[in-house]
């Protein structure tokens, strides 16, 4: 694999960012997981002995988002006008810097994430002065900022892989072909992981009827922009599994450690994503349209539905708990989260497909991408 990354063509210095921001990516999750194990648990070890925000996860977090902008940086070069070893790539030229359309994504996305980490730094300063309320509110601006951003970075480099995957760059090399359809599964992998950010971790501060809706609807997007982009058959069920197992080794290391509050695997998303990944292999929605993918939201959430709701029923609080209610928001969040996942995707593909041709794209080899 190693002789595939010291390749110095324009395509393989792509693979081999790519192939590494997707270990970064796996980290800033390892980072994401701790994170909400530290805030939901009474374990909060303090790092160096600095006070909060500055502590070890965050710092994760950083770490592997300076790691993968570093990489980008590696990818754009001045604009001199001319086009050599561009073929089947998506190209752009901006600021006087042409690369990949994937690391300016990346580049984006990572500007909005070191953003989003200093207003924590302040919103927590302000806490501290008594000029707001709250300083560790689930959905606070700084903490949702930071999640768009993780899954915006997440969605760029998938970008940069699918190009790779799906397209005819790497056409004369089925070795490096291979490699940068792992790499876009594992990037699949981390899109549905960093859909989960917006599952609250304090889980006993929720009613089990949010808990389950939030987590069809964070799910049901990753899912279906999956479904969008991985074009064989059981998008949602290898990328869930794969997810899962991910999860649930986290899980274990956390709460061998004391954190009591870490978040649990979400295994009975399985049976959800098999009968997504069923709908899909019936005859008729083989072209993976838009009714056929929205579809796929609705039935993860309704399939998810009475699972979620006993599966967060002993930890969360169940004053006003209601089965039938639960089939009804998770089904509707399903779809309304696939319709985000539906739309973030096409038009991932849709600025990929468009400056690749650009770029002179020749006719995409082996399998074709799925067609909206």
């Amino acid at each position: 694999m190693l002789k595939y990354l010291r390749d110095r063509s324009l395509p393989g210095g792509v693979l081999y960012a790519g192939l590494y921001a997707v270990f970064f990516l796996a980290l800033s999750q390892v980072a994401t997981l701790y994170d909400t194990a530290w805030h939901a648990s009474e374990n909060r070890v303090k790092f160096l002995g600095l006070p909060h925000p500055w502590t070890a996860d965050h710092f994760l977090f950083l770490f592997s988002v300076i790691a993968t902008l570093v990489l980008m940086t590696r990818l754009l070069a001045p604009d001199t006008g001319r086009r050599r070893g561009e073929t089947g790539l998506a190209m752009l030229s901006f600021l006087g810097r042409r690369g990949p359309l994937g690391a300016f994504g990346v580049l984006g996305a990572v500007a909005l994430a070191l953003f989003a980490l200093a207003f924590d730094s302040a919103y927590h300063w302000a806490f501290r002065f008594s000029l707001i309320g709250r300083a560790e509110s689930t959905f606070s601006p700084p903490h949702s900022l930071a999640r768009i951003a993780v899954i915006l970075l997440t969605l760029s480099v998938t970008m940069l892989l699918y190009d790779l995957a799906m397209g005819s760059a790497l056409r004369d090399n089925l070795d490096r072909l291979r490699l940068a359809r792992l790499g876009l599964f594992l990037s699949l992998v981390w899109l549905v992981g960093s859909a989960t950010s917006f599952i609250p971790g304090n889980t006993p501060n929720w009613d089990v009827n949010s808990m389950t809706w939030l987590a069809a609807m964070s799910i049901g997007g990753g899912v279906v922009a999956v479904a969008q982009l991985w074009p064989w058959p059981f998008p949602a069920l290898s990328t869930v599994a794969a997810y899962v197992v991910f999860r649930a080794a986290a899980f274990g290391l956390l709460i061998s450690n004391g954190f009591n509050g870490a978040q649990r695997p979400l295994e009975p998303m399985l049976l959800a994503a098999l009968v997504v990944d069923l709908w899909l292999l019936l005859p008729f929605n083989r072209g993976r349209g838009v009714l056929t993918l929205v579809a796929c939201g609705l039935l993860l959430g309704l399939v998810w539905a009475p699972f979620g709701f006993h599966y967060f029923f002993p930890f969360t609080d169940h004053t006003d708990a209601s089965l039938r209610r639960a089939i009804i928001e998770a089904t509707i969040a399903g779809g309304f989260g696939g319709l985000v996942g539906l739309t973030l995707s096409w038009l991932a593909k849709r600025f990929t497909q468009a400056a690749a041709g650009a770029s002179g794209r020749p006719a995409p080899v082996t399998t074709e991408p799925v067609q909206l």
